[in-house]
C-alpha cells in the first residue's frame, strides 16, 4: 500500500506502469473520510502538496 495525495495518484500510477513487473498492476485510489486524527494530520504533513 503507498499512500499519497489524491493530486498525485496520476503520477504514482504512471510510475508503477513504467517500473512494476506485472502487465497490469493494481493502482487504485481510495478516499479517506474519516480516520485516526494523530495519523492524518502526520499523513497530511509528510506528504508534500
Amino acid at each position: 500500500m503507498i499512500k499519497t495525495r489524491s493530486s498525485k495518484v496520476p503520477a504514482l500510477a504512471e510510475y508503477v506502469r513504467s517500473n512494476h513487473p506485472y502487465e497490469v498492476a493494481e493502482v487504485i485510489s481510495l478516499p479517506i473520510d474519516q480516520g485516526n486524527p494523530p495519523y492524518l494530520k502526520w499523513i497530511g504533513d509528510v506528504v508534500p502538496e
